[in-house]
């Protein structure tokens, strides 16, 4: 039986209104008064791109821009992020390297798509350099989930990674300063102190708290249904929820990376909320679909009016 959580779930004009909910959120956050036209075309791109990954590998089962409401909506939450241009940037990469990764699947050729999407991986580690310690695991979903990393594929990657490094170097040669790549990998290296959430915002905690359970929720529901989707679908969503998981373990050890992380997070989890959202027709799901989208906008109001409130 549909009930009214699923007849949202599957509206056209459900996207409509979220996006309507995004713009109010971002002018509210300082789109015009600290002119962030660019951070906000990042996100509008990155709402395309898993509306694009929705539709192209048919993730819902049924007729549903759910992914990208659920993008809009988690974004919307911490506001506190909007004005962090590298962060949406490495977010954008983020969502097209999985859009390139979820097209390999059991394809061993794929050494054109296979290099695309860790071009933009490494692109993503430009901006923010942690995203490479994601890479082993990626590897290992990329062989066990996506049946396509071989030896040919394994070796395209690692090309992928190093081409925006060999763009970049040339650049740095010419403006004679070196030490901006050896700082920059250090990064890998460096982390600060270990669950110090000392001058973190408590709304961004609560953001955090929100994304964990939901996102919670949503792999559970696709553990306990998912044998109703296609292998190749389940396959997909066990990769989103490791990667989702391991982000967010990482986030919890190391807050002070919340900026960026957090944006890689929203793009991981997104689907795997709206798979929930969606697919789920019992009457406390239809409950719990309300009360979520509730929550969603008071943690968005919470966050506009005191994005400075912390520890």
């Amino acid at each position: 039986m549909k009930r009214l959580q699923n007849r949202i779930a599957e509206s056209k004009s459900t996207l409509t209104v979220s996006f309507a909910y995004g713009l109010g959120v971002w002018l509210l956050g300082g789109l015009v008064t600290q002119n962030l036209w660019l951070h906000f075309g990042a996100f509008i791109i990155t709402a395309f791109l898993m509306f694009y990954l929705n539709n192209s590998l048919a993730l819902l089962r049924v007729r549903s821009r759910m992914v990208s409401c659920a993008y809009i909506v988690l974004t919307c939450c911490a506001s506190q992020l909007f004005s962090s241009q590298e962060s949406a940037i490495a977010s954008m990469c983020l969502a097209i390297a999985l859009i390139f990764l979820f097209h390999t699947y059991q394809d061993h050729q794929a050494v054109g798509k296979i290099y695309y999407a860790f071009l933009f991986i490494g692109l993503a580690s430009v901006f923010f350099a942690k995203i490479l310690w994601l890479v082993p695991l990626i590897w290992m979903l990329t062989a066990t989930n996506m049946q396509s990393l071989n030896f040919r594929t394994l070796a395209c990657s690692l090309l992928g990674l190093l081409t925006p490094y060999w763009f970049i170097m040339p650049w740095l040669v010419m403006q004679d300063n070196y030490s901006w790549l050896l700082s920059h990998l250090s990064q890998l290296v460096t982390f600060a102190p270990a669950f110090d959430y000392s001058g973190t915002a408590i709304g961004l905690v609560v953001v955090l708290l929100f994304i964990t359970i939901v996102n919670t929720l949503g792999i559970i529901h696709i553990l306990r249904v998912g044998y109703e989707d296609k292998t190749r679908i389940r396959l997909t969503f066990g990769f989103l929820s490791i990667l989702s998981v391991a982000g967010i373990l990482f986030l919890i050890v190391q807050p002070q990376y919340y900026d960026p992380m957090m944006r890689l997070i929203i793009v991981l989890s997104s689907p795997v909320i709206a798979h929930y959202m969606t697919l789920t027709s019992s009457r406390i799901t239809n409950i719990l679909f309300f009360v979520i989208t509730v929550l969603a906008v008071v943690i968005a109001i919470f966050n506009l009016w005191m994005p400075s409130f912390n520890f």
